[in-house]
């Protein structure tokens, strides 16, 4: 966090009291926007699922879905109050990533020990609970913390850790049939990095490389795409720290990334409306974290669950208010 305080005037001017500005270099209306969308609700100190990170969190069939936590799946109608979900498959001790597809969810991966990369797969559910087995055979070769989204009518897998940092790109139609839309992508090998559809685009930021080495390096960067083969760099250097596992998200007509880490936990929260030019946000009551969950629904944002430090983990439910 950059600083605290900051007092806009009805003039524009920016006035700066008790601090630094934050924001970065956010422009007078970005630090507004800001202003305005600071305030969160806690929505319930403990959730019915046990603390846990690295769990997807998604908007399924009119409620708010936890899936691939390690105490199975859940459902709420509103975030606070919630329920054990059956399925079944039991999807709680890989590394799958849940992708809301038209109206079913998928889950992308397939491995369950990141030792052991054999195979990958992709199921599909309707109902959340009942799951089909598309493939075990996608293409693309068995990897832990691959980013995943859906865009333009199809599921995307982007780079992810198999033994070596990928940068190779993928999609599908329906989960099946796998197309390598580009070997290797502008942006550089990745793991633990964010994908998210925004303003007709795809874009990536964040992660790090070398998934077990004691010396992390990290990335700071942003890049979109409008067809998943040609990749633009919105910027090399975002005015937030290098960082991996955070929450992302597109609302409000915003990109959004929530905490992660970097040699330590944080709980900043930036928005954009370009990827290029980014503002940070008054800090959240929420504890600094990485491997968090973050999801839109009901026309807010939430943020839930997480790994703290010391080996702490949680199961909080938050969403941000509307602004005034």
């Amino acid at each position: 966090m950059q600083a605290k305080a900051v007092l806009l005037l009805a003039t524009g001017a920016i006035v700066l009291a008790g601090g630094c500005l934050f924001g970065g270099r956010a422009e007078p209306a970005d630090l507004a926007y800001a202003a305005s969308r600071s305030e969160w609700e806690l929505i319930t100190p403990e959730a019915a699922w046990p603390d846990g990170y690295s769990f997807s969190a998604v908007a399924f069939r009119d409620a708010l879905w936890v899936f691939g936590h390690r105490a199975g799946n859940f459902r709420s109608a509103d975030g606070r109050t919630w329920t054990t979900e059956p399925s079944d498959v039991d999807f709680s001790h890989g590394y799958a990533v849940f992708v809301v597809l038209g109206d079913a969810v998928y889950a992308i991966g397939g491995v369950e020990d990141r030792a052991r990369l054999e195979r990958g797969s992709v199921w599909r559910s309707t109902d959340g609970g009942h799951w089909t087995l598309l493939t075990d055979a996608p293409g693309w070769s068995p990897r832990v913390w691959q980013a995943c989204a859906a865009f333009e009518g199809r599921l995307w897998l982007l780079g992810g850790n198999d033994g070596g940092d990928r940068n190779d790109v993928w999609s599908s139609r329906d989960g099946a049939r796998w197309t390598q839309e580009v070997a290797a992508a502008r942006w550089e090998g990745r793991c633990m990095h964010a994908a998210v559809a925004h303003d007709g685009r795809l874009w990536v930021f964040g992660g790090r490389r070398g998934m077990d080495d004691w010396i992390e390096t990290d990335f700071d960067d942003v890049w979109s795409s409008a067809d998943g083969r040609q990749w633009t760099e919105a910027t090399g250097s975002a005015d937030w720290s290098r960082r991996y596992s955070t929450g992302a998200a597109s609302w409000d007509g915003r990109l959004w990334v929530l905490g992660g880490s970097c040699f330590g936990q944080n709980n900043e929260v930036w928005s954009s409306r370009d990827g290029t030019h980014w503002v940070e946000h008054e800090s959240p009551p929420w504890s600094p974290r990485f491997a968090l969950s973050a999801a839109v629904f009901g026309g807010r944002l939430f943020v839930m669950g997480g790994k703290e430090g010391g080996g702490q983990f949680t199961n909080d439910v938050w969403a941000l208010r509307v602004g005034r």
